[in-house]
């Protein structure tokens, strides 16, 4: 157990030797997380889940409680982001996840194109190389925006649903 910068961890468990590597068997809390991230973008959260496997890829499961987030990159940060990120990744499997992702309050998203606010139920499945999201992001209507060409139109109805993929 352990308290920083206002958020507080408590795991426990056993790391082990094996023949090929090294397997984990840990639950843990992580609780009042804050995150900042990017230039202008922060979320707070908890997540109540375990990480075990006898070697790399470790299984990653729990459930993910967003307290708030809010996206406030411009659109041509996430495309250099994008881009970035996919030009310069070395990456190696180490992760396999399964674990539910809801926002206990709205998630804004916020930059020159558009203001909204949305309510999240999603599952996260896959790996870390290539991971897998479904679930609904429902807009909330009201407080969500939308700016083009000068003018602003209010969202008064809205649902992005993912679904599951066969295979990727």
């Amino acid at each position: 157990t352990a308290d920083y910068g206002g958020g507080s961890v408590n795991s426990s468990g056993v790391a082990y030797f094996k023949d090929k590597g090294v397997g984990l068997d840990f639950d843990f809390d992580l609780f009042n997380i804050k995150l900042s991230f990017l230039q202008k973008s922060n979320a707070s959260f908890d997540f109540r889940g375990g990480i075990n496997g006898d070697n790399i890829p470790y299984s990653i499961t729990g459930a993910l409680k967003l307290k708030e987030v809010n996206l406030l990159e411009s659109i041509n940060g996430w495309l250099d982001l994008s881009s970035m990120s996919s030009s310069s990744q070395k990456n190696k499997l180490m992760f396999k996840n399964n674990f539910v992702i809801e926002s206990r309050k709205p998630i804004r998203i916020k930059n020159n194109l558009m203001d909204i606010q949305v309510d999240s139920k999603l599952n996260l499945r896959g790996d870390n190389l290539s991971p897998r999201i479904d679930g609904k992001l429902n807009i909330i209507p009201g407080l969500s925006k939308v700016f083009l060409k000068g003018n602003m139109f209010s969202v008064t109805d809205g649902a992005v649903r993912l679904r599951k993929s066969n295979g990727k």
